[in-house]
C-alpha cells in the first residue's frame, strides 16, 4: 500500500513579526494508485505541501503518513520530479540515471536497469550524452528515468513540465499518464496550469490564497482511454475545466483585493 494521509498539516516560516503561515491545518489523502493533483495561486504552498510530503520539511503542526505510517525525512519510497531537473552536468544521461540507483537500491545491474529506463522515457541512444547536449524535454524525460530507476511508490512531481514548450508538454503529459497505468503508482503533482491538472488527475485538490488552505476538492471523472483530442473536447473535461478556473480565479481575486 502506498496511500498518503495529510493530516492538519500547518506550516510556518521564520518567527514572531518576520513569520509567514504557508500552509494552515490542511487535510485530505491520496489513495493507493491516484493520481492527485494540487492546484492554486501563486504563493498558496502547493511546493512546501510537495516538499513537506517528501520529507525535505518538518511541518510546524500535523504529520503526513504513508501505509500509515508518519514520515520523519526523505525516504526511497517517495521519488521527486523537480522542475529544473537536478541533473549533475559532469554525469552523461547514463550516469544521472545509474545515480538514484547506485545510492537508492542494492540491485547489483544497474547499468541494465538504469538502460531500461532510459528506453522506457524515449531516450534510447542517448545514454553517452551530457546534460548541456540535451533539450529541456530531454532533460526531463532524464530526471524522470532517474527517478523511476529505483522504483518508489509514491511520486512527487513539482511542475515538472512548467518550463517545457507546448509541444513537448503535451508529449510527456501523455508519457506520464501511460507510466502511470503501466506501474500503478501513486502520483502528487503540483502545477499551475488548469488544463493540465484535468488532464492528467483522478482527483484535484485546490487550494486557497495565501496561507494555503483546502478550499475544495474536484473529482475527475475521464475515460483515460480516450485519444487526447477525444478527452479535450469531452464534457466532463470542460466541466471540471470551468470548476478548477472558477475556484482559483475566486482566490486570485481575493488575494489582489486592496484592503479598505
Amino acid at each position: 500500500m502506498s496511500n498518503v494521509t495529510i493530516d492538519n498539516i500547518t506550516h510556518i516560516y521564520g518567527s514572531g513579526e518576520s513569520s509567514v503561515t504557508a500552509l494552515e491545518d490542511i487535510s485530505f489523502a491520496v489513495n493507493d494508485s491516484e493520481f492527485v493533483s494540487l492546484l492554486g495561486p501563486s504563493g498558496c504552498g502547493k511546493s512546501t505541501l510537495l516538499y513537506i510530503t517528501a520529507g525535505f520539511i518538518q511541518p510546524t503542526a500535523g504529520d503526513v503518513r504513508v501505509a500509515g505510517t508518519p514520515i520523519n525525512g526523505p525516504g526511497t519510497d517517495r521519488g521527486v520530479v523537480f522542475q529544473e531537473y537536478a541533473l549533475f552536468p559532469w554525469k552523461t544521461v547514463l550516469g544521472n540515471v545509474k545515480f538514484g540507483l547506485d545510492h537508492a537500491t542494492d540491485k547489483t545491474d544497474t547499468e541494465s536497469v538504469a538502460r531500461q529506463h532510459i528506453k522506457q522515457v524515449g531516450l534510447e541512444g542517448f545514454e553517452d550524452k551530457y546534460p548541456k547536449e540535451l533539450s529541456g524535454g530531454m532533460k526531463q524525460r532524464v530526471a524522470t528515468a532517474r527517478t523511476l530507476a529505483y522504483d518508489p511508490d509514491i511520486l512527487l512531481m513539482d511542475e515538472p513540465f512548467g518550463s517545457l514548450d507546448a509541444q513537448t508538454r503535451e508529449i510527456l503529459q501523455d508519457e506520464l499518464l501511460k507510466t502511470a497505468a503501466k506501474t500503478q503508482k501513486t502520483i502528487l503533482f503540483v502545477t499551475h496550469s488548469i488544463d493540465e491538472a484535468v488532464y492528467l488527475s483522478d482527483r484535484i485538490v485546490i487550494l486557497s490564497s495565501h496561507p494555503g488552505q483546502k478550499k475544495e476538492i474536484i473529482d475527475v471523472n475521464i475515460d483515460r482511454n480516450q485519444s487526447r483530442r477525444e478527452i479535450l473536447a469531452s464534457d466532463e473535461f470542460e466541466k471540471k475545466s470551468a470548476m478548477a478556473r472558477d475556484a482559483v480565479q475566486e482566490e486570485i481575486a481575493a488575494a489582489n483585493q486592496t484592503p479598505t
